[in-house]
C-alpha cells in the first residue's frame, strides 16, 4: 500500500494536536474518507480532494482506504500520521481555517432564493415506505417545524433541536444533517447563539461522527462546500450558488440534501429579504 501526502489539514484539528495528539482507530471506510476516532469521542476524518476540506479532516492527495482494516490504530500529531503501514509527514502540511464567514446585513436577492428553494421540500417520504419510515418523516417534519418556529417567535430552541437530533437513517442521521445546515444559516446571518444552542444540545442525543459535525458548526466550522455556498450568496453569485449546492446534495445517501434543506428553511426565514429579526 503506497503512502500518500497530505495536502491540508483543517486548522481547529491542528490546534487540537498541539493541546493532545489522537490515539484512535478506524471506525468507517469509503471509496472517498476514512473515519476515525479515539475512546473520547474524538473523530478526525481523512478525505480525498474530491470531498475536500473540513474542520477535523486531513486532505491526503490519493489513497485507497479499502485497504485499511476497521480497528486499525492510527496515531496523529502535528509532526506525523501514522496509520497502518503510512507514515506521513504532517510537517509542511497547510493549514485550512474552517471558520465561517458572516454576511454583510443586507437582503438576498431573488435569484438566490430561488435556488434555495429547490431543497425546502423536506423530509420527502420514501416510496413505498414502511410504517416505521412514514412515522419517522412525521417526527422529523414536526421537528423542523418547531426549529422554524422557535427561530421565528423565540421558542425554546433547545427543545427543538432535542426533537431532530439523532432522528432519521443515514450515517449521520437526517434530524443532525437538517440541524447542521441550519446552523451554517445561522451563522451566516449572525445568530451565533442559536447556532450554538442547537449543536450543543443536539450533541448529547446522537453518534460519534455527528456529535463531531454539531460540535465544529457550534463553533462555526464547516466543511468546504459550506463556504463556497457562503461566498456566492456574499457575492450574489446565483450561479455559483446552485453549483455549490448541487456538490452538497450528493453527499452521501440524502445526507447533504438534509442539510441543504435546513440551510435554506433558516435563510429563507429569518434573512433581511424575509425578516429582519435581530439575534436573541
Amino acid at each position: 500500500m503506497s503512502t500518500p501526502d497530505a495536502i491540508s489539514i483543517g486548522l481547529p484539528l491542528w490546534q487540537a494536536l498541539h493541546q493532545r495528539p489522537f490515539i484512535g482507530t478506524v471506525i468507517g471506510r469509503f471509496e472517498r474518507a476514512c473515519n476515525l476516532a479515539d475512546p473520547t469521542g474524538r473523530v478526525v476524518v481523512l478525505t480525498l480532494p474530491s470531498v475536500g476540506e473540513g474542520p477535523f479532516s486531513i486532505v491526503l492527495d490519493s489513497a485507497r482506504f479499502s485497504d485499511l482494516a476497521l480497528g486499525e490504530t492510527a496515531y496523529i500529531s502535528t509532526q506525523t500520521l501514522g496509520l497502518g503501514a503510512w507514515r506521513l509527514s504532517l510537517c509542511d502540511t497547510q493549514c485550512w481555517d474552517a471558520a465561517l464567514l458572516v454576511l454583510p446585513r443586507q437582503p438576498i436577492s431573488g435569484l438566490i432564493c430561488a435556488v434555495l428553494d429547490r431543497y425546502t421540500r423536506w423530509p420527502v417520504l420514501p416510496s413505498q415506505a414502511t410504517d416505521i419510515e412514514a412515522a419517522i418523516v412525521q417526527r422529523l417534519a414536526r421537528g423542523a417545524a418547531a426549529l422554524r418556529n422557535a427561530l421565528e417567535v423565540g421558542g425554546p430552541l433547545a427543545a427543538a433541536a432535542q426533537q431532530l437530533a439523532g432522528l432519521g437513517w443515514g450515517l449521520t442521521p437526517a434530524g443532525d444533517d437538517y440541524l447542521l445546515g441550519a446552523m451554517a444559516a445561522l451563522w451566516l446571518l449572525g445568530r451565533h447563539r442559536a447556532a450554538q444552542t442547537l449543536g450543543q444540545h443536539a450533541a448529547l442525543l446522537t453518534n460519534q461522527l455527528s456529535r463531531a459535525f454539531l460540535q465544529a458548526g457550534a463553533q462555526g466550522h464547516f466543511t468546504a462546500p459550506w463556504h463556497r455556498v457562503a461566498q456566492a450568496i456574499a457575492h450574489n453569485d446565483a450561479s455559483a450558488c446552485a453549483n455549490a449546492c448541487t456538490h452538497i446534495s450528493q453527499i452521501g445517501a440524502s445526507s447533504g440534501r438534509d442539510a441543504l434543506a435546513g440551510f435554506s428553511h433558516v435563510m429563507r426565514t429569518m434573512s433581511p429579504s424575509v425578516n429582519s429579526t435581530t439575534e436573541q
